[in-house]
Formats: C-alpha cells, structure tokens, sequence
C-alpha cells in the first residue's frame, strides 16, 4: 500500500501534486468530520464548512473565484491566490515579511508544500479560526496581499466566479 505522484500544478509559486492509491487497501469514505485523508480515487477531503465559512466571509466581493484543486479549494482575488482550505486547516497568503510576524500566533504553522516549506503562506489550524471574527481576519489579510498583485484571469475548469 502506498501513494504515487499522479498530476501535479503549479499555482502562484506553489506546486501542488496529486497522489493516487496504488493499493485499495484504504477506506473510500473519510471518516466521520472533515478529515485529510487519501481516498481510493486520489481525491483528498477538505473541510467543507470551513469552505463554506469563508465563502461567506468573501460574499458580495467583486473578482473573487474558488477552485478545487489538488485535495483543497483555493479563493482567488482577481485571479491571484489569497487564501484556502486544506484539511480542516485555512491557508492564507501573506507574503514572507508578514508570514513571520503571523507565525508568532500559537495557532500559525508554515504552509508546506511536497517541496517543504511555502514563502509567503501560513496554515492556520481550526482553533485560530474558531469565531468569526477570527475567520474574518485572517481572509481580509489574504485579500490585502492578493489586492497587491497584477490582476490575472481566472481558467480552467472547476473555477467558479463570485464567492457563493
């Protein structure tokens, strides 16, 4: 039983890769809650309310669209990455000066990828996220770094427009 690289992407500086089950020897339904884990057909479960809470966290904001990719779904401003879900954890993108000073929070770890740590990003666990207001802050902080940035246009398919 193992996993073995199927795909992988590259999506504002970060890669992310695809593992497929090279083995049934797994469960095909993760367990009860929103866990990360593996299932058969190589997809990875990610924290569906979560999701949800920042959906209606970006509600009503102009140039905002969501991917599903690689195990999580990804909230973009205008094209550029601001913040996601991954596990039951939040990722946010903050750029490499502010990482450092949100990694001081108790609840902060750096973002890493397959390739290690990600310059830029913070995983924030569900504790940091636990109220609203806390959500809140952390996706406004995602959207002032992707604000920053060249607008890109949003492709592929699975991109939705408008945070529902």
């Amino acid at each position: 039983m193992g996993y073995v690289a199927d795909g992988e992407a590259e999506i504002d500086g970060l890669r992310f890769v695809r593992y497929r089950l090279y083995a049934s020897s797994l469960p095909r339904e993760p367990a009860s809650g929103s866990v990360t884990r593996i299932l058969g057909d190589g997809a990875m479960a990610y924290d569906r309310k979560l999701a949800e809470r920042v959906r209606l966290a970006l509600k009503r904001r102009r140039g905002i669209t969501e991917k599903e990719m690689f195990g999580g779904i990804g909230f973009m401003l205008h094209g550029n990455m601001a913040c996601g879900v991954i596990g039951n954890d939040l990722i946010v993108r903050l750029g490499a000066k502010r990482q450092e000073q949100a990694q001081a929070d108790r609840h902060v770890d750096p973002f890493r990828m397959a390739a290690g740590p990600a310059k830029g990003w913070v995983q924030v666990r569900p504790a940091g996220t636990r109220t609203e207001a806390q959500l809140r802050a952390w996706v406004e902080e995602g959207l002032a770094f992707a604000r920053d940035l060249p607008a890109k246009r949003a492709t592929g398919a699975g991109s939705r427009s408008g945070a529902r």
